[in-house]
């Protein structure tokens, strides 16, 4: 990511070179930013400038000077860079990056206007879905590339592994409806046991209450000793506590 039209090819890789993010991966950088553009012949190309007349090796040369998505990939060959290799192409930078690690990723950002770079991209992580794990962030100052590139990437996403998040029309995804499904059913099993375990526990209670045994006394000794029925431990009385059922009730 670094950019300096002082920048000096001798003492250090050049900018946006294929060998420049070699170097940074293998001496242990995780995470390098590159910029994109779109050849005539759709192409992704790393380029930070609209043209290479300041980082090609001829900066008078017509081609240098041409923007880029004027060229195609076979004119920019003609055009080699201050360090004399070729501008390299996004899918170069990835394989290398699959080669050198798991942790060796890229930000890939695109400039603004160049919104047909956004579907390219799209098509080559269709082609090569492995290389979509070496791509960290794909990021633009541009919102309407951004709001383009969430859509196709639904799409790709769509294509790959059956999941698409529709934002045109705000439809949730599969996995989402799938989460969706099974939290109603969780809610409605626990409201299903609650109401269960309410129903169960006032018929218990209703039934402590009406079962509970009537004794009549029969004999002299039962007539002039009568139960005290203050006492809650009394004998063939059942134990009924109001609060407690209460606090037991879910």
């Amino acid at each position: 990511g670094f950019h300096s039209i002082h920048d000096r090819s001798d003492v250090r890789p050049l900018e946006n070179s294929l060998m420049a993010y070699e170097a940074a991966w293998t001496n242990g950088i995780h995470l390098c930013e590159c910029d994109i553009a779109l050849t005539k012949d759709e192409r992704i190309i790393l380029a930070h400038d609209e043209n290479f007349a300041r980082l090609g090796m001829d900066p008078s040369s017509p081609l240098c000077n041409r923007t880029v998505r004027d060229l195609t990939f076979q004119e920019l060959m003609n055009c080699p860079l201050k360090s004399g290799a070729r501008p390299p192409l996004l899918f170069d930078v990835l394989r290398s990056a699959a080669a050198i690690g798991e942790e060796s990723k890229l930000i890939v950002e695109i400039k603004a206007g160049n919104s047909d770079a956004v579907s390219a991209l799209a098509r080559m992580f269709v082609r090569h879905p492995q290389l979509m794990a070496h791509v960290a962030v794909v990021m633009s100052f541009d919102a309407f590339i951004m709001h383009n590139l969430r859509r196709e990437m639904g799409a790709v996403f769509e294509q790959l592994y059956g999941v698409y998040n529709n934002v045109q029309h705000h439809q949730p995804s599969q996995q989402q409806q799938y989460l969706q499904q099974q939290q109603h059913h969780q809610q409605t099993s626990l409201t299903a046991a609650n109401e269960t375990a309410m129903a169960s526990t006032t018929s218990t209670t209703a039934t402590s209450i009406t079962s509970a045994p009537i004794k009549i006394p029969t004999s002299k000794e039962e007539r002039d000793n009568p139960i005290n029925t203050d006492n809650d431990t009394a004998p063939d009385t059942p134990s009924y506590h109001p609060l407690k059922s209460q606090n037991n009730t879910p």
